[in-house]
């Protein structure tokens, strides 16, 4: 449930700072939420397995990307959510990183 709240604030500030990310409606903004914690809860895991070697060779930095490519899928499935480009996820990344240190 943190997860979803976690996301759901991160993609508000988002929408609102990140040049590229557009939230259409609340209902848009609820339904990015859970699909961002259901990607990260279960296939994040995935791709972090597999893309260990990187990890570790950047020194945990492509986590981001991984993170990004998440954002993306979602902006994918989601209708009224807009990932305009891997720029903005990638802020949008970055925007869950500070929003998950503030709430920790």
């Amino acid at each position: 449930m943190l997860k979803f709240f976690i996301y759901l604030i991160a993609t508000g500030i988002s929408a609102w700072l990140v040049p590229g990310i557009r939230v259409d409606n609340a209902w848009a903004l609820l339904i990015t939420a859970a699909v961002l914690a259901l990607i990260n809860t279960f296939l994040r895991p995935v791709i972090t397995f597999l893309s260990f070697p990187l990890v570790i060779l950047t020194g945990g930095l492509f986590l981001f990307v991984v993170n990004a490519l998440t954002i993306m899928l979602a902006g994918a499935l989601v209708d009224g959510f807009v990932v305009g480009s891997f720029a903005s996820a990638l802020g949008m990344a970055l925007a869950i990183f500070v929003v998950w240190l503030f709430a920790r």
